[in-house]
């Protein structure tokens, strides 16, 4: 007996190896599906970090408000412009300290914003700033503008209630 050996086969032959038009438009149909979801969300990122920057420095300086009555002590927020950054400290004796409970314990940045137009008490702020968070629910007045790109996200504290974000109309 002899044995045969294999041999390659022909363009358009039965035994040809490769793929099917169906296959070809499977895998493309799957791209165009995955692009579809990814695409959209990497140009709304740098506003929604924005936006994600702004409300959470709300929600941190309300519940801060809060802690400062609750706990009938003093809180500041210090604003640091030129770092991006903010702190909060609460009043101990005479000194205040580094807040120490979650989430008040870290030092608060948002890589990518650029901070502008930091006013306290109607007076631009040169430098770093602190807003005072007063027991009796009273509190010094501030408006941040943050930036990313051509966006824009204003945090406004006024003198009693809570804070909140001007979105530009």
């Amino acid at each position: 007996m002899t044995k045969r050996s294999a041999s390659p086969a022909r363009p358009g032959s039965l035994g040809s190896r490769g793929f099917t038009l169906l296959e070809l438009l499977v895998v493309v149909a799957l791209v165009a599906i995955m692009m579809g979801l990814v695409v959209p969300s990497l140009g709304l990122s740098t506003g929604r970090s924005l936006s994600e920057a702004a409300d959470r420095m709300v929600l941190l300086v309300n519940r801060a408000r809060q802690e400062a009555v609750l706990s009938t002590r003093t809180w500041r927020v210090v604003l640091e412009p030129e770092e991006g950054s903010y702190r909060f400290q609460k009043r101990r004796g005479q000194e205040f300290d580094q807040a120490k409970e979650s989430p008040f314990a870290a030092v608060r940045r948002d890589p990518g914003l650029r901070w502008e137009k930091l006013v306290i008490n109607g007076a631009p702020a040169s430098g770093s700033g602190e807003v005072y968070l007063y027991p009796s629910g009273e509190q010094d007045t501030f408006r941040l503008t943050l930036r990313n790109g051509d966006k824009r996200r204003t945090v406004v504290l006024g003198p009693v209630g809570r804070a909140r974000v001007e979105r530009p109309e």
